[in-house]
Protein backbone atom coordinates (compact mmCIF):
# COMPACT_ATOMS: atom_id res chain seq x y z
CA UNK A 1 0.00 0.00 0.00
CA UNK A 2 2.57 2.26 1.03
CA UNK A 3 4.38 1.79 -2.35
CA UNK A 4 1.62 2.30 -4.37
CA UNK A 5 0.53 5.46 -2.78
CA UNK A 6 4.63 6.95 -2.05
CA UNK A 7 6.95 4.99 -4.75
CA UNK A 8 5.07 5.52 -7.93
CA UNK A 9 7.43 5.99 -10.74
CA UNK A 10 8.42 9.47 -11.86
CA UNK A 11 9.75 10.34 -15.07
CA UNK A 12 12.63 12.54 -14.50
CA UNK A 13 15.19 10.90 -16.44
CA UNK A 14 15.30 13.33 -19.06
CA UNK A 15 14.95 16.69 -16.61
CA UNK A 16 17.90 19.02 -17.12
CA UNK A 17 19.83 19.78 -13.77
CA UNK A 18 17.51 23.14 -12.17
CA UNK A 19 20.23 25.18 -10.91
CA UNK A 20 20.46 27.60 -13.93
CA UNK A 21 22.56 30.22 -14.63
CA UNK A 22 21.19 33.81 -14.65
CA UNK A 23 20.10 34.91 -17.93
CA UNK A 24 21.75 37.59 -19.75
CA UNK A 25 20.75 41.58 -20.26
CA UNK A 26 16.99 40.32 -19.80
CA UNK A 27 15.21 43.59 -19.54
CA UNK A 28 12.54 43.07 -16.69
CA UNK A 29 11.95 45.35 -13.84
CA UNK A 30 13.20 43.23 -10.66
CA UNK A 31 11.89 45.50 -7.78
CA UNK A 32 8.05 45.28 -9.26
CA UNK A 33 5.93 44.20 -6.70
CA UNK A 34 4.79 40.69 -7.40
CA UNK A 35 3.42 39.85 -3.75
CA UNK A 36 -0.24 39.10 -3.23
CA UNK A 37 -2.75 41.73 -2.43
CA UNK A 38 -3.61 39.84 0.76
CA UNK A 39 -3.42 36.44 2.72
CA UNK A 40 -1.06 33.67 1.10
CA UNK A 41 -3.40 31.39 -0.70
CA UNK A 42 -4.65 27.91 1.15
CA UNK A 43 -6.12 25.80 -1.15
CA UNK A 44 -9.73 23.83 -0.48
CA UNK A 45 -8.98 19.98 0.24
CA UNK A 46 -5.00 20.25 -1.16
CA UNK A 47 -2.69 18.46 0.98
CA UNK A 48 1.61 19.73 1.43
CA UNK A 49 1.61 16.45 -0.79
CA UNK A 50 0.18 18.76 -3.56
CA UNK A 51 1.95 21.94 -2.70
CA UNK A 52 4.88 20.89 -5.20
CA UNK A 53 2.42 21.08 -8.36
CA UNK A 54 2.59 25.20 -8.88
CA UNK A 55 5.45 26.63 -7.06
CA UNK A 56 4.82 30.05 -5.11
CA UNK A 57 7.32 32.85 -6.28
CA UNK A 58 5.72 35.46 -4.24
CA UNK A 59 7.72 35.43 -1.26
CA UNK A 60 10.91 34.83 -3.15
CA UNK A 61 13.96 36.41 -1.85
CA UNK A 62 14.93 39.12 -5.08
CA UNK A 63 17.96 39.82 -3.34
CA UNK A 64 18.94 35.72 -4.36
CA UNK A 65 18.91 36.89 -7.73
CA UNK A 66 22.60 36.80 -9.48
CA UNK A 67 23.58 39.84 -11.85
CA UNK A 68 23.18 38.96 -15.47
CA UNK A 69 26.01 37.78 -17.11
CA UNK A 70 26.49 38.69 -20.73
CA UNK A 71 26.13 35.73 -22.83
CA UNK A 72 25.88 35.70 -26.43
CA UNK A 73 22.22 36.13 -27.65
CA UNK A 74 19.93 33.57 -28.91
CA UNK A 75 17.84 34.00 -31.64
CA UNK A 76 13.81 32.96 -30.93
CA UNK A 77 13.37 29.63 -30.80
CA UNK A 78 11.51 28.20 -34.11
CA UNK A 79 9.23 25.95 -32.64
CA UNK A 80 8.07 28.23 -30.38
CA UNK A 81 8.11 31.33 -32.87
CA UNK A 82 4.88 31.13 -34.41
CA UNK A 83 3.28 30.97 -30.71
CA UNK A 84 5.27 34.10 -30.20
CA UNK A 85 4.09 35.64 -33.18
CA UNK A 86 0.41 34.65 -32.06
CA UNK A 87 0.75 36.14 -28.46
CA UNK A 88 2.03 39.42 -30.13
CA UNK A 89 -1.24 39.39 -32.31
CA UNK A 90 -3.56 39.19 -29.70
CA UNK A 91 -1.56 41.38 -27.18
CA UNK A 92 -2.49 43.99 -29.73
CA UNK A 93 -5.54 43.28 -30.39
CA UNK A 94 -6.38 43.51 -26.59
CA UNK A 95 -4.85 46.13 -26.57
CA UNK A 96 -6.78 48.35 -29.35
CA UNK A 97 -10.07 46.68 -28.11
CA UNK A 98 -9.17 47.47 -24.61
CA UNK A 99 -10.61 44.56 -23.53
CA UNK A 100 -11.36 45.37 -19.57
CA UNK A 101 -10.06 41.20 -18.40
CA UNK A 102 -6.89 42.23 -20.28
CA UNK A 103 -6.22 45.89 -18.12
CA UNK A 104 -2.95 46.10 -16.33
CA UNK A 105 -1.07 43.24 -17.99
CA UNK A 106 2.63 43.87 -18.41
CA UNK A 107 3.39 41.38 -21.58
CA UNK A 108 6.42 43.04 -23.27
CA UNK A 109 7.29 41.39 -26.94
CA UNK A 110 11.14 42.42 -26.18
CA UNK A 111 11.39 40.10 -23.44
CA UNK A 112 9.46 37.69 -24.73
CA UNK A 113 11.84 37.29 -27.51
CA UNK A 114 14.51 36.83 -24.71
CA UNK A 115 12.97 34.12 -22.92
CA UNK A 116 11.28 31.87 -25.52
CA UNK A 117 15.11 30.63 -26.98
CA UNK A 118 15.96 27.30 -27.75
CA UNK A 119 18.14 26.79 -23.56
CA UNK A 120 14.84 27.94 -22.32
CA UNK A 121 12.53 25.25 -24.14
CA UNK A 122 15.03 22.47 -23.12
CA UNK A 123 15.02 23.55 -19.84
CA UNK A 124 11.52 24.17 -19.02
CA UNK A 125 9.48 21.71 -20.98
CA UNK A 126 11.34 18.53 -19.03
CA UNK A 127 11.12 20.57 -15.78
CA UNK A 128 7.32 20.49 -16.66
CA UNK A 129 7.23 16.86 -16.35
CA UNK A 130 9.52 16.01 -13.71
CA UNK A 131 7.51 18.53 -11.19
CA UNK A 132 4.28 19.19 -12.20
CA UNK A 133 3.25 16.28 -13.93
CA UNK A 134 3.98 13.70 -11.12
CA UNK A 135 1.04 15.08 -9.30
CA UNK A 136 -0.98 16.22 -11.99
CA UNK A 137 -0.46 13.64 -14.58
CA UNK A 138 -2.87 15.46 -17.03
CA UNK A 139 -0.93 15.62 -20.58
CA UNK A 140 0.04 11.83 -22.10
CA UNK A 141 4.13 12.17 -21.74
CA UNK A 142 4.78 9.51 -24.49
CA UNK A 143 3.21 10.82 -27.09
CA UNK A 144 3.65 15.16 -26.24
CA UNK A 145 5.80 16.40 -28.77
CA UNK A 146 6.86 20.10 -29.21
CA UNK A 147 6.64 20.28 -32.81
CA UNK A 148 3.13 18.09 -33.28
CA UNK A 149 1.38 18.80 -30.19
CA UNK A 150 -1.40 22.08 -29.59
CA UNK A 151 0.71 24.98 -29.34
CA UNK A 152 -1.60 26.00 -26.59
CA UNK A 153 -0.38 22.55 -24.45
CA UNK A 154 3.10 23.75 -25.38
CA UNK A 155 2.97 27.71 -24.85
CA UNK A 156 1.34 26.49 -21.13
CA UNK A 157 4.10 23.49 -20.39
CA UNK A 158 6.72 26.20 -21.21
CA UNK A 159 5.45 28.39 -18.57
CA UNK A 160 4.61 25.93 -16.01
CA UNK A 161 8.18 24.46 -16.56
CA UNK A 162 9.48 27.60 -15.90
CA UNK A 163 8.10 28.61 -12.80
CA UNK A 164 11.12 25.82 -11.38
CA UNK A 165 13.83 27.55 -12.63
CA UNK A 166 14.68 30.60 -10.58
CA UNK A 167 16.61 31.98 -9.63
CA UNK A 168 16.62 33.41 -12.96
CA UNK A 169 15.32 37.10 -13.93
CA UNK A 170 13.12 35.72 -16.89
CA UNK A 171 11.37 33.75 -14.09
CA UNK A 172 10.69 35.88 -12.01
CA UNK A 173 9.09 38.10 -14.59
CA UNK A 174 7.03 35.16 -15.87
CA UNK A 175 3.69 35.40 -13.87
CA UNK A 176 2.97 38.46 -14.39
CA UNK A 177 4.14 39.11 -17.75
CA UNK A 178 2.92 36.02 -19.70
CA UNK A 179 0.11 33.92 -17.45
CA UNK A 180 -2.45 36.35 -18.34
CA UNK A 181 -1.57 36.88 -22.12
CA UNK A 182 -0.90 32.85 -22.17
CA UNK A 183 -5.02 32.09 -20.44
CA UNK A 184 -6.54 34.38 -23.23
CA UNK A 185 -4.97 32.69 -25.42
CA UNK A 186 -5.67 29.52 -24.95
CA UNK A 187 -9.16 29.97 -23.61
CA UNK A 188 -10.48 31.78 -27.28
CA UNK A 189 -8.84 28.66 -28.81
CA UNK A 190 -10.85 26.66 -26.98
CA UNK A 191 -13.89 28.36 -28.23
CA UNK A 192 -12.87 28.00 -31.79
CA UNK A 193 -12.03 24.59 -31.45
CA UNK A 194 -15.14 24.09 -29.50
CA UNK A 195 -17.10 25.65 -32.39
CA UNK A 196 -15.05 23.72 -34.85
CA UNK A 197 -15.60 20.47 -33.47
CA UNK A 198 -19.26 21.32 -33.39
CA UNK A 199 -19.47 21.93 -36.92
CA UNK A 200 -18.13 19.00 -37.66
CA UNK A 201 -20.43 16.61 -36.03
CA UNK A 202 -22.96 18.28 -37.30
CA UNK A 203 -21.74 17.63 -40.61
CA UNK A 204 -20.74 13.75 -40.08
CA UNK A 205 -24.21 13.58 -37.91
CA UNK A 206 -21.60 11.05 -36.29
CA UNK A 207 -21.06 10.82 -32.40
CA UNK A 208 -17.75 11.68 -30.41
CA UNK A 209 -16.48 7.66 -29.92
CA UNK A 210 -17.37 6.92 -33.55
CA UNK A 211 -14.00 8.77 -34.95
CA UNK A 212 -11.47 5.93 -35.76
CA UNK A 213 -8.07 5.89 -34.42
CA UNK A 214 -5.19 3.82 -35.28
CA UNK A 215 -2.79 1.91 -32.81
CA UNK A 216 0.29 4.75 -33.50
CA UNK A 217 -0.30 6.03 -30.32
CA UNK A 218 -2.54 8.60 -30.49
CA UNK A 219 -3.11 8.74 -34.00
CA UNK A 220 -6.98 10.29 -33.63
CA UNK A 221 -8.15 13.23 -36.00
CA UNK A 222 -5.39 15.74 -35.66
CA UNK A 223 -8.33 18.68 -35.08
CA UNK A 224 -9.27 16.04 -32.32
CA UNK A 225 -6.43 15.57 -30.91
CA UNK A 226 -5.87 19.35 -31.04
CA UNK A 227 -8.95 20.57 -29.28
CA UNK A 228 -8.21 17.68 -26.48
CA UNK A 229 -4.32 19.66 -25.96
CA UNK A 230 -5.91 22.50 -26.22
CA UNK A 231 -8.29 21.39 -23.30
CA UNK A 232 -5.95 20.07 -21.13
CA UNK A 233 -3.92 23.73 -21.85
CA UNK A 234 -7.13 25.49 -20.54
CA UNK A 235 -7.28 22.81 -17.54
CA UNK A 236 -3.45 23.75 -16.33
CA UNK A 237 -3.22 27.59 -17.16
CA UNK A 238 -6.43 28.28 -14.89
CA UNK A 239 -5.12 26.43 -12.50
CA UNK A 240 -1.66 27.95 -12.17
CA UNK A 241 -3.23 31.07 -12.20
CA UNK A 242 -5.35 29.82 -9.30
CA UNK A 243 -2.74 28.45 -7.32
CA UNK A 244 -0.16 31.17 -7.75
CA UNK A 245 0.27 34.11 -4.83
CA UNK A 246 0.72 36.31 -8.19
CA UNK A 247 -2.84 36.22 -8.92
CA UNK A 248 -4.35 36.11 -5.43
CA UNK A 249 -6.02 39.04 -5.94
CA UNK A 250 -10.33 39.39 -6.42
CA UNK A 251 -10.01 40.19 -10.32
CA UNK A 252 -8.34 37.52 -11.09
CA UNK A 253 -9.87 34.83 -8.88
CA UNK A 254 -13.98 36.63 -9.38
CA UNK A 255 -12.85 35.45 -13.34
CA UNK A 256 -11.61 32.53 -12.36
CA UNK A 257 -14.68 31.20 -10.59
CA UNK A 258 -17.12 33.39 -12.63
CA UNK A 259 -16.16 33.30 -16.36
CA UNK A 260 -13.36 30.18 -16.85
CA UNK A 261 -15.42 27.73 -13.83
CA UNK A 262 -18.04 27.43 -16.14
CA UNK A 263 -16.52 27.49 -19.92
CA UNK A 264 -14.45 24.47 -19.11
CA UNK A 265 -17.47 22.80 -17.45
CA UNK A 266 -19.45 23.42 -20.58
CA UNK A 267 -16.77 22.34 -22.35
CA UNK A 268 -16.55 18.91 -20.66
CA UNK A 269 -20.23 18.08 -21.04
CA UNK A 270 -20.50 19.37 -24.79
CA UNK A 271 -17.73 16.92 -25.51
CA UNK A 272 -19.61 14.10 -23.51
CA UNK A 273 -16.51 13.41 -21.42
CA UNK A 274 -18.63 13.33 -18.13
CA UNK A 275 -19.36 9.97 -19.30
CA UNK A 276 -16.29 8.86 -21.17
CA UNK A 277 -14.86 5.29 -20.69
CA UNK A 278 -12.49 3.19 -22.21
CA UNK A 279 -14.02 1.62 -26.08
CA UNK A 280 -11.33 -0.78 -26.57
CA UNK A 281 -12.94 -4.33 -27.44
CA UNK A 282 -12.74 -6.58 -24.88
CA UNK A 283 -11.15 -9.99 -25.51
CA UNK A 284 -9.53 -8.28 -28.60
CA UNK A 285 -5.89 -6.75 -28.54
CA UNK A 286 -5.85 -3.60 -26.92
CA UNK A 287 -4.94 -0.29 -29.28
CA UNK A 288 -2.95 1.77 -27.95
CA UNK A 289 -3.52 5.24 -29.58
CA UNK A 290 -7.68 4.40 -28.70
CA UNK A 291 -6.56 4.04 -25.44
CA UNK A 292 -4.78 6.84 -25.28
CA UNK A 293 -7.39 8.77 -26.85
CA UNK A 294 -10.04 7.85 -24.49
CA UNK A 295 -7.79 8.24 -21.64
CA UNK A 296 -7.53 11.86 -22.09
CA UNK A 297 -11.25 12.54 -22.40
CA UNK A 298 -11.50 10.56 -19.03
CA UNK A 299 -8.59 12.18 -17.00
CA UNK A 300 -9.81 15.58 -18.44
CA UNK A 301 -13.58 14.89 -17.05
CA UNK A 302 -11.48 14.30 -13.95
CA UNK A 303 -9.60 17.40 -13.82
CA UNK A 304 -12.10 19.60 -15.06
CA UNK A 305 -14.38 18.46 -11.88
CA UNK A 306 -12.10 18.53 -9.18
CA UNK A 307 -10.79 22.25 -10.08
CA UNK A 308 -14.90 23.02 -10.05
CA UNK A 309 -14.72 21.44 -6.42
CA UNK A 310 -12.07 23.26 -5.30
CA UNK A 311 -13.00 26.67 -6.20
CA UNK A 312 -16.73 25.74 -4.93
CA UNK A 313 -14.93 24.96 -1.31
CA UNK A 314 -12.42 28.06 -1.24
CA UNK A 315 -15.23 30.53 -2.20
CA UNK A 316 -17.68 28.93 -0.82
CA UNK A 317 -20.39 28.52 -4.19
CA UNK A 318 -22.53 25.89 -4.85
CA UNK A 319 -20.75 23.67 -7.28
CA UNK A 320 -21.13 23.37 -11.41
CA UNK A 321 -20.33 19.56 -11.96
CA UNK A 322 -22.31 16.91 -9.53
CA UNK A 323 -21.57 13.22 -8.56
CA UNK A 324 -24.68 11.62 -10.30
CA UNK A 325 -23.53 13.34 -13.88
CA UNK A 326 -20.07 11.82 -13.72
CA UNK A 327 -20.82 8.37 -14.79
CA UNK A 328 -17.42 7.73 -16.62
CA UNK A 329 -14.57 5.59 -15.47
CA UNK A 330 -11.99 6.70 -13.26
CA UNK A 331 -8.46 7.23 -14.36
CA UNK A 332 -6.08 4.14 -15.40
CA UNK A 333 -3.41 3.17 -13.38
CA UNK A 334 -0.18 4.91 -14.01
CA UNK A 335 1.40 2.53 -15.30
CA UNK A 336 -0.76 2.36 -18.30
CA UNK A 337 -0.74 5.95 -18.80
CA UNK A 338 2.83 6.47 -18.84
CA UNK A 339 4.02 3.44 -21.00
CA UNK A 340 6.54 4.53 -23.54
CA UNK A 341 4.85 2.63 -26.40
CA UNK A 342 1.75 0.23 -27.28
CA UNK A 343 4.72 -2.92 -26.55
CA UNK A 344 5.18 -1.13 -23.08
CA UNK A 345 1.07 -0.36 -22.98
CA UNK A 346 0.33 -4.64 -24.15
CA UNK A 347 3.15 -5.75 -21.29
CA UNK A 348 1.48 -3.77 -18.48
CA UNK A 349 -2.14 -4.88 -19.48
CA UNK A 350 -0.72 -8.65 -19.16
CA UNK A 351 0.66 -7.90 -15.78
CA UNK A 352 -2.19 -6.36 -14.60
CA UNK A 353 -5.23 -8.26 -16.09
CA UNK A 354 -6.61 -9.44 -12.32
CA UNK A 355 -6.47 -5.08 -10.98
CA UNK A 356 -8.51 -3.94 -14.56
CA UNK A 357 -11.26 -6.33 -13.84
CA UNK A 358 -14.45 -5.64 -13.83
CA UNK A 359 -15.68 -7.25 -11.47
CA UNK A 360 -16.41 -6.01 -7.86
CA UNK A 361 -16.59 -8.51 -4.74
CA UNK A 362 -16.79 -6.02 -2.08
CA UNK A 363 -14.01 -4.81 -0.29
CA UNK A 364 -12.60 -7.84 0.96
CA UNK A 365 -11.69 -8.55 -2.26
CA UNK A 366 -10.30 -4.87 -3.30
CA UNK A 367 -7.64 -4.38 -4.31
CA UNK A 368 -5.45 -1.80 -2.95
CA UNK A 369 -2.74 -1.91 -5.37
CA UNK A 370 -5.37 -0.38 -8.15
CA UNK A 371 -5.89 2.74 -6.41
CA UNK A 372 -4.48 5.83 -7.10
CA UNK A 373 -3.94 9.29 -5.12
CA UNK A 374 -6.35 10.55 -7.57
CA UNK A 375 -9.67 7.82 -7.08
CA UNK A 376 -8.50 8.82 -3.89
CA UNK A 377 -8.77 12.78 -4.06
CA UNK A 378 -11.97 12.06 -6.16
CA UNK A 379 -13.87 9.89 -3.80
CA UNK A 380 -13.09 11.78 -0.44
CA UNK A 381 -13.66 15.42 -2.34
CA UNK A 382 -17.17 14.21 -3.43
CA UNK A 383 -17.93 14.00 0.39
CA UNK A 384 -17.48 17.33 0.79
CA UNK A 385 -19.28 17.97 -2.53
CA UNK A 386 -22.06 16.85 -1.04
CA UNK A 387 -21.66 18.97 2.24
CA UNK A 388 -21.37 21.74 0.31
CA UNK A 389 -24.18 20.90 -1.63
CA UNK A 390 -26.88 20.05 1.35
CA UNK A 391 -25.64 23.63 3.07
CA UNK A 392 -26.66 25.66 0.07
CA UNK A 393 -30.17 23.84 -0.43
CA UNK A 394 -30.59 23.93 4.01
CA UNK A 395 -30.36 20.02 3.84
CA UNK A 396 -27.54 19.50 5.87
CA UNK A 397 -29.03 19.13 9.72
CA UNK A 398 -30.43 15.92 7.99
CA UNK A 399 -27.96 14.53 5.55
CA UNK A 400 -25.50 14.79 8.78
CA UNK A 401 -25.95 11.70 9.99
CA UNK A 402 -25.27 9.81 6.50
CA UNK A 403 -22.38 11.75 6.07
CA UNK A 404 -20.71 10.87 9.11
CA UNK A 405 -21.12 6.82 8.29
CA UNK A 406 -19.78 7.69 5.24
CA UNK A 407 -16.67 8.95 6.67
CA UNK A 408 -15.95 6.51 9.34
CA UNK A 409 -16.25 3.88 6.47
CA UNK A 410 -13.82 5.83 4.37
CA UNK A 411 -11.68 5.74 7.30
CA UNK A 412 -12.15 1.85 8.35
CA UNK A 413 -11.17 1.24 4.57
CA UNK A 414 -7.36 2.30 5.83
CA UNK A 415 -6.56 4.77 3.74
CA UNK A 416 -7.12 7.55 5.98
CA UNK A 417 -3.30 8.11 6.72
CA UNK A 418 -2.86 9.13 3.46
CA UNK A 419 -5.61 11.90 3.37
CA UNK A 420 -5.82 12.54 6.99
CA UNK A 421 -6.56 16.22 7.30
CA UNK A 422 -9.35 15.53 4.14
CA UNK A 423 -11.43 13.36 7.10
CA UNK A 424 -10.41 15.94 9.86
CA UNK A 425 -11.67 18.60 7.65
CA UNK A 426 -14.86 16.63 6.77
CA UNK A 427 -15.75 15.07 10.18
CA UNK A 428 -14.87 18.50 12.28
CA UNK A 429 -17.34 20.60 9.85
CA UNK A 430 -20.28 18.01 10.84
CA UNK A 431 -19.69 18.68 14.38
CA UNK A 432 -19.65 22.20 13.87
CA UNK A 433 -23.10 22.37 11.97
CA UNK A 434 -24.62 20.00 14.14
CA UNK A 435 -23.53 21.84 17.04
CA UNK A 436 -25.26 25.07 15.08
CA UNK A 437 -22.11 27.11 15.15
CA UNK A 438 -22.10 27.74 11.17
CA UNK A 439 -24.65 30.18 11.81
CA UNK A 440 -22.24 32.70 13.24
CA UNK A 441 -19.15 31.52 10.91
CA UNK A 442 -18.07 34.83 8.42
CA UNK A 443 -17.50 31.82 5.67
CA UNK A 444 -21.03 30.98 5.70
CA UNK A 445 -22.63 34.32 5.80
CA UNK A 446 -22.33 34.53 2.17
CA UNK A 447 -21.36 33.45 -1.36
CA UNK A 448 -18.45 33.94 -3.85
CA UNK A 449 -16.00 35.44 -1.58
CA UNK A 450 -13.70 38.01 -3.40
CA UNK A 451 -10.22 36.69 -0.84
CA UNK A 452 -9.38 32.98 0.93
CA UNK A 453 -9.23 34.88 4.08
CA UNK A 454 -12.87 33.96 5.15
CA UNK A 455 -12.03 30.42 4.94
CA UNK A 456 -9.26 30.63 6.24
CA UNK A 457 -11.15 32.13 9.28
CA UNK A 458 -13.41 28.83 9.17
CA UNK A 459 -9.75 26.62 9.57
CA UNK A 460 -8.99 28.43 12.61
CA UNK A 461 -12.12 28.29 14.22
CA UNK A 462 -12.59 24.67 13.40
CA UNK A 463 -8.84 23.73 14.87
CA UNK A 464 -9.54 25.97 17.72
CA UNK A 465 -13.09 24.78 18.82
CA UNK A 466 -11.38 21.15 19.52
Amino acid sequence: MVETFLEEPSRDADAPNTELQPDSNIETNLTENIHSSDEPFLSWGVSETYSDIFPDLSPFDLSRVSHPIPNPEEDIDPALAHILTSLEHLHNTLITTAEPSYSGTTFNPTLAKQIFVPSHRKAFLPTYFRHTHKHLPLVHHPTFNVTTSSPALVLVLFLCGALYAPPRDAVLAIPAAFFPIAEEFVFRRVEVLLELHHHQQQQQGGDDDDDVVDGAGGGWVEEEREMYETLQAAVLVRGAQFMMNTSNNPAVRSRAWMVRRPVLVEVVRKLGLACARHTNTVGRRPDWGRFVRDEIRIRIAAWVLLDDWQQAGVFHLPVLMTTDEMTGELPCLQELWEANDATEFEAVVTANGQRLAASWSGVGGFSLGGITMLDLHLLISSIYVIIGTARHHSLLQTCIPALQRATARWEELGVVRHCGEFCWLANTLLKHSLAGKDKTTTYFQRRGHETPKELHGLLRELREGQ
